[in-house]
């Protein structure tokens, strides 16, 4: 790859430019995860910005995992409401190490897991009757 500049010019090795962008990429990493615990930090002190924030950046990912598992959309969305209820309620628990994203998949598994269930047994007693 020939890179050119007014006071540079040379080529950089792919090896150079594994390195830089594995680097590129960890420095990135570093500042997510830094907003992340900054976010959490504001959110357990009951900042509602920082809720708006999170629900802002993570709502429609979760809604899209959590299709997957129900096959319906506005069941998704109604779940995803009781997953940031929860997260604003258990807010003073939070680490502020932990991985926001993990945290709220975690929920919404759990969730998605326990209206499956909770269908399977609504299904069983429509059927008896």
């Amino acid at each position: 790859m020939k890179i050119t500049n007014k006071s540079y010019e040379g080529k950089i090795s792919s090896s150079s430019l594994f390195l830089f962008q594995t680097t590129a990429i960890e420095i990135i990493d570093r500042i997510c995860q830094k907003i992340s615990e900054n976010l959490i930090g504001d959110l357990r002190f009951g900042r509602e910005e920082a809720y708006n924030q999170i629900f802002k950046n993570y709502f429609p990912r979760l809604c899209q995992f959590a299709t997957t598992y129900l096959l319906d959309e506005a069941v998704a969305k109604n779940l995803i409401q009781d997953v940031f209820l929860k997260l604003w309620e258990n807010r003073q628990e939070l680490r502020e190490n932990v991985s926001i994203m993990s945290y709220l998949l975690t929920i919404t598994k759990n969730k998605c897991l326990d209206y499956i269930r909770h269908q399977k047994i609504e299904n069983k007693h429509k059927e008896k009757s």
